[in-house]
């Protein structure tokens, strides 16, 4: 099935992308999927079905030259624009899901290692041997959050390219809006249970301050709240990272027709915010200590960083705004 995808691909890697082209790139996809897998069904080889799908065809220039299209001589006339459908929204909607979940996991198992340290050392006052084991499994803990913290970036980084606008089928864009609302109840009830765990991490620091207890220290209490808390943000992350996938395909995907001027928006937006953290921070912070020590001015110069911040929109507007 890849090889005929990959051979559609091939075919229409030099065809100037437009609504039309796209509806006959996608017809000529499913109409050859159908017929290998009719074939398949009648017993033939994964071979024999592929070359028999190819061989029938047909010419695909004489379509587009029905269609008045033509070629482009190159690669680079193109528009560098994608075409995402449900196998690649699904994909990054996994991609983000299972990130959310692995981050949360880190930050569990960060604050896990770290509050049962604390709890084992409030409530038993570990000495020896028995804290440096104590110690070793918060460090393995620990370390095992930020290996997940490690893996999931890397992964993350290779989903860049649905994050500037690419081409979204209306009714492709109507199953993401429909699986967001079918979404949209557990994405409430984790931002309740995340809101309720962290809120009620505090009671054991409060009841070992208000009971004042050797049985149950300050320092067990505050164990205690690290793991709780731990739980809370673990349901906000994986919830959160999820939910945040549907906006950024809804928010990124645009229809045919406007995908040129989108991409220029785009472009434009990444040379301002290029601009923005390489020449025009870095001058505000030289321009900072300059006041600073010229007129002996630390008390009101962070001033200029709230000014900055309030201009940096304006700037990034003005590069947007403009026209190519």
């Amino acid at each position: 099935m890849n090889t005929i995808r990959d051979y559609i691909e091939q075919i229409f890697k030099t065809v100037p992308l437009t609504k039309e082209t796209l509806q006959l790139k996608t017809d000529m996809l499913a109409n050859m999927e159908d017929k290998y897998l009719a074939l398949k069904e009648e017993g033939a080889s994964e071979h024999e079905a592929i070359g028999v799908v190819i061989a029938e065809f047909g010419n695909v220039d004489e379509l587009l030259e029905e269609m008045g299209i033509g070629h482009s001589s190159s690669g680079d006339d193109l528009p560098s624009f994608q075409v995402m459908e449900q196998e690649d929204l699904s994909n990054y909607l996994m991609i983000k899901g299972k990130a959310g979940m692995n981050i949360g996991l880190g930050i569990l198992s960060c604050l896990t290692g770290l509050g049962s340290l604390l709890l084992l050392r409030g409530q038993f006052n570990l000495r020896g041997i028995p804290l440096y084991a104590g110690l070793l499994f918060a460090i393995v803990l620990i370390a095992l959050g930020v290996g997940l913290f490690i893996v999931e970036g890397m992964r993350l980084s290779d989903t860049t390219h649905y994050h500037k606008p690419f081409v979204l089928r209306d009714e492709d864009k109507n199953w993401l809006e429909e699986n967001r609302q079918l979404y949209k109840r557990s994405y409430s009830f984790s931002i309740v249970a995340g809101v309720t765990l962290c809120i009620l991490s505090f009671s054991p620091l409060f009841l070992s301050i208000i009971l004042q207890s050797p049985r149950f220290s300050v320092l067990a209490g505050v164990g205690m709240m690290a793991i709780m808390a731990g739980l809370g943000v673990l349901f906000f992350v994986y919830s959160g990272n999820y939910w945040n996938a549907f906006t950024v395909l809804l928010s990124n995907g645009k229809p045919m027709e406007t995908i040129h001027e989108d991409l220029m928006i785009h472009k434009r937006k990444e040379r301002a915010q290029h601009i923005i953290e390489q020449i025009y921070w870095p001058i505000i912070v030289i321009a900072y200590f300059i006041l600073s020590y010229v007129f002996n001015g630390w008390g009101w110069t962070w001033l200029i960083f709230v000014v900055g911040g309030l201009l940096e929109e304006v700037i990034e507007n003005l590069f947007v705004n403009k026209r190519a």
